[in-house]
């Protein structure tokens, strides 16, 4: 809101450089407010999944160019990587997109201010049978004892900032893919997401009717 009033003095006034001043705030929020929105009914959610067989690579680049903008604020650099000859894998394109967003931002966020590296990567496993999808930052890190917290609804690692239902809902989407996604052990300062999508895609897609079931603790 206070980037929004800055931005209507600015109109008001005819002052650019404020303007200039008022929209990275204006933006960042945005930024928030979909993130939390998506999230929510994503959580919610009362519908199947609807799965097509294609490719990764789109849904993988839009992705990329949807986090970018914030990249590029907080001078992060992302690496796209596709193996060639990948063959297309049944997913649902609105679901599996939110699951690598979800990532992307954490990733980003994480993610050293000018320094920051983060690789979004994607093959396939010939003997399983089955696509990867792996999202890596030169962060922190997670501490392994916190592997599986955060995974668990609105325990976000943000703070105030964080509304702690990304990781849950990606998980929640990746296995109603039948799939599954793992917080890797990775070098001291960074994190790796990986995701696995079997090549025949999601068992039974189903309807669901509220929230999924939260998981437990091991």
């Amino acid at each position: 809101r206070g980037g929004a009033s800055a931005i209507e003095l600015a109109i008001d006034r005819g002052d650019l450089e404020l303007a200039r001043e008022g929209w990275p705030i204006l933006s960042r929020n945005l930024d928030r407010i979909y993130d939390l929105t998506f999230n929510m009914l994503a959580y919610s959610r009362a519908r199947g999944l609807e799965p097509e067989r294609q490719l990764l690579g789109p849904v993988l680049e839009e992705a990329v160019e949807l986090v970018r903008p914030l990249a590029v604020r907080r001078r992060v650099t992302i690496e796209l990587v596709i193996e060639e000859d990948m063959p297309p894998v049944p997913y649902d394109s609105n679901a599996l997109h939110q699951a690598i967003l979800n990532l992307l931002l954490n990733a980003v966020e994480a993610a050293p201010s000018k320094e920051g590296t983060v690789l979004l990567a994607a093959g396939w496993n010939v003997e399983e049978e089955e696509a990867w999808i792996v999202v890596e930052d030169n962060g922190p890190g997670i501490d392994p004892s916190r592997h599986e917290d955060v995974f668990r609804p609105f325990a976000s690692t943000k703070g105030q900032r964080g509304t702690g239902l990304g990781l849950p809902v990606t998980r929640q989407l990746v296995e109603d893919h039948s799939g599954r996604v793992e917080l890797e052990a990775s070098d001291p300062g960074g994190a790796r997401f990986r995701i696995i999508l079997p090549g025949s895609g999601p068992e039974d897609p189903g309807e669901t009717t509220g929230p999924r079931p939260t998981h437990p603790p091991h």
